[in-house]
């Protein structure tokens, strides 16, 4: 049994050859599940029903996320270097966890703070035995290493932050998806030129996933399937942690492929959803109401009332996207400081939201 072990360990080096087969391997799995999903959920009568606040019009089965949870996982635990597993066990048990609480909201619904509550058990998972913590902010506010009490509160805010980003962002076809995929090749080609195979063969196996998603969920007529907050949150889940990996990582300036200025580096690859989240719930807390209440404040509702169709919108959103993920590493290889880099992607964004809000103005007065 060890000769089969060693040579299959040895029939998968190099790295990438792992990283190939980890991709195919969830590109399948999610290709050839999501018909079978979106059968059995109409037969079940499993479907997203559109309300005034949707930005659809028809029923469509909203479990794809069962999809993008085995294509993810299945692959991850088969294409990992054997002596890996233990330490990424961690991982795959919350993501067992955010994608039970998924499900469960999607099925039959959970409150807001009982949703809440099934994040933070799944990152206390990761961040407690798991010990994933915030150690240093690499001089933001001019604050370098941290104490683990405040690092652990820090970093389970962060994760909660990122995933309900995500959560939240998934309001119309492609742009969740688009986003994650975004975040994941860009996490996925670092963490391989840093020497991090583990974390690229995983990255790999989220990148197979969307890629055969987004085909059934922006282009499919019959076969249409959105990733449902099983989706969302299971992607989430995964980007707050390598977020957190990253600027773990970077502490270390020796690291191959080293960046400076890393918690500014990882806001600009999660720009739009970050930003749309602060934003929403401040206007929602302005007009004295819950931040969880629905509206349509998002910045994608904004160019939906523009006139763009669901592709052009999540498109334009995720140009922009990429536009500052290329600005944040330019300006870290020229050692722009983590503060001045947040004010400038701040500034980028507040300036782009603000020219959609001056046109959705100029619309109405029009349409009056």
């Amino acid at each position: 049994m060890d000769q089969i072990w060693i040579f299959t360990d040895h029939l998968l080096d190099p790295p990438y050859l792992r990283m190939v087969f980890s991709f195919l391997g969830a590109f399948l799995i999610v290709w050839f599940s999501i018909p079978s999903i979106i059968r059995t959920s109409r037969q079940k009568g499993l479907l997203y029903i559109p309300n005034e606040r949707s930005s659809h019009a028809g029923a469509v089965p909203d479990l794809g996320g069962i999809a993008l949870f085995a294509g993810i996982v299945i692959p991850s635990l088969i294409f990992l270097y054997s002596g890996n597993l233990r330490g990424i066990q961690f991982l795959i048990a919350g993501i067992i966890i955010i994608f039970m609480v998924g499900i469960k909201d999607d099925v039959s619904g959970l409150t807001p703070w009982a949703k809440l509550i099934g994040q933070i058990i799944a990152c206390l998972v990761l961040i407690l035995p798991g010990n994933l913590i915030l150690t240093n902010l690499h001089g933001f506010l001019t604050i370098g290493p941290i104490q683990p009490e405040f690092g652990t509160i820090l970093t389970l805010f962060v994760m909660i932050v990122i995933i309900n980003s995500i959560n939240l962002i998934d309001g119309i076809d492609g742009l969740a998806g688009g986003l994650s995929l975004v975040v994941f090749i860009t996490y996925g080609v670092w963490f391989y030129l840093a020497g991090q195979y583990v974390l690229a063969i995983i990255s790999t196996a989220c990148i197979g996933s969307l890629i055969a998603f987004l085909y059934f969920n922006v282009f499919g007529k019959e076969h249409q399937i959105f990733m449902g907050d099983a989706g969302s949150l299971v992607l989430g889940f995964i980007i707050a942690f390598f977020s957190i990996l990253f600027n773990q990582l970077n502490i270390d300036p020796n690291i191959p492929n080293h960046v400076t200025s890393a918690p500014s580096v990882s806001m600009a690859i999660l720009v739009i959803p970050l930003y749309d989240t602060i934003r929403i719930f401040v206007l929602r807390l302005l007009k004295g109401q819950s931040p969880f209440t629905p509206d349509h404040s998002h910045v994608h509702h904004i160019l939906i009332g523009l006139g763009l169709s669901h592709r052009m919108a999540a498109l334009v959103l995720i140009l922009f996207n990429i536009g500052c993920i290329i600005l944040a590493f330019c300006l870290s290889k020229l050692g722009v400081s983590v503060i001045k880099m947040v004010l400038i992607l701040l500034l980028l964004c507040f300036a782009g939201a603000e020219s959609l809000h001056q046109l959705e103005k100029r619309k109405g007065k029009r349409i009056a």
